[in-house]
């Protein structure tokens, strides 16, 4: 169990987080004021590259060498970025100025995402056990462990938490209010949600009855929906945030994994890995709106932070397709990342990691 909210986190209404989070998206540290935005992506075969925007330059590197980091996070100070590497089993804490790594945390096999708490205080990251062989005239599946959610508190780096999750816990999201932590259960198709932060299971939502291996999950602006893919049934699911009811299925093409809605919530954004599209919808209506060819295996992608364009991270052709929002034509490509993963901002944005 967690311990109770801190005093000063308690004391803190829920209309003034969501000021301060207006504020976190628009603001930056001195550093980053001085010059350009900065865009930072995780790569598996090369640590953290980063580049500047609007110009694209790379501008510096971070070395997580034999690591292999995929999901990234940045704090909303923008005092620390984080990565999950899957190598090592571990979360790497990097000062985003100087690019050096100045802790590891230790998680456990095959991490892959990590989330920032929406007041800062806290980050979450999944971890998969080890499995162990099926007894002889046993199905494998019947034996499969669970997957662990833990949690630290930012700056003292203490771990607070391990919560028993789902088979292959995938996405990780929280409620606008922070009291809710919302979770993506690949191998067994459910959705978890705790409460936060006692981390009390409130429900588990089964989604069998409307497809599989859910992965990517976001929630709207709004507050009112959580947008969830199901990467093997090619559809995205719309989820009242409050009764966890399916209200939207869109249908998309093939391996939709990263999901974001753009900041003012009039489009939904679905990364169709498998088909090598960007696809944006009307989430009022479940229409179809455009699919703009991107590179393969584009998993991840954020919106710059003046939402001028959208950046996918293409790992198996391994470059990033910059997609602008006004004609929703690719205008950029920049080629040779070696297996790009995840991709945030700073200041932050929106993006199928980034802000909701």
């Amino acid at each position: 169990m967690l311990p109770p909210w801190p005093f000063f986190v308690r004391q803190v209404p829920t209309w003034l987080w969501l000021v301060v989070a207006l504020l976190l998206g628009t603001w930056s540290p001195l550093w980053c004021r001085e010059g350009d935005a900065r865009i930072f992506v995780s790569t598996e075969n090369d640590g953290v590259w980063i580049f500047s925007y609007p110009k694209f330059e790379l501008v510096g590197k971070v070395a997580l060498e034999g690591r292999h980091p995929r999901g990234i996070a940045l704090t909303p100070d923008g005092r620390y970025l984080i990565t999950a590497n899957r190598t090592t089993g571990d979360l790497a804490i990097i000062n985003p100025k100087t690019l050096q790594v100045e802790r590891s945390l230790a998680v456990g096999r095959n991490p892959e995402f990590v989330k920032v708490h929406p007041s800062g205080h806290w980050i979450v990251a999944s971890y998969e056990p080890s499995i162990s062989p099926a007894p002889k005239g046993k199905p494998q599946e019947t034996i499969l462990p669970r997957a662990h959610i833990l949690v630290w508190e930012v700056g003292s780096w203490k771990q607070v938490a391990d919560l028993a999750a789902g088979l292959e816990t995938e996405g990780i999201e929280f409620s606008s209010d922070g009291h809710q932590l919302v979770v993506t259960n690949e191998g067994d198709s459910t959705i978890g949600v705790y409460h936060f932060p006692s981390g009390r299971l409130i429900r588990m939502v089964d989604l069998k009855p409307y497809g599989f291996r859910p992965r990517g999950i976001r929630r709207s602006p709004q507050a009112s929906q959580y947008a969830v893919s199901l990467e093997n049934s090619s559809k995205v699911l719309l989820l009242n945030s409050k009764t966890f009811q399916v209200e939207r299925e869109l249908s998309t093409e093939a391996g939709p994994y990263g999901v974001a809605w753009d900041p003012q919530g009039k489009f939904l954004i679905v990364a169709a890995a498998r088909a090598g599209k960007l696809q944006v919808f009307d989430p009022q209506t479940g229409k179809l709106v455009t699919s703009v060819p991107v590179g393969q295996r584009g998993w991840h992608f954020s919106f710059t932070p003046d939402g001028q364009a959208i950046v996918v991270a293409c790992g198996r052709s391994q470059d990033l397709h910059v997609v602008a929002t006004g004609s929703w034509k690719v205008i950029q490509v920049i080629p040779d990342l070696p297996v790009p993963w995840g991709i945030v901002t700073l200041p932050l944005s929106a993006g199928s990691l980034g802000l909701p």
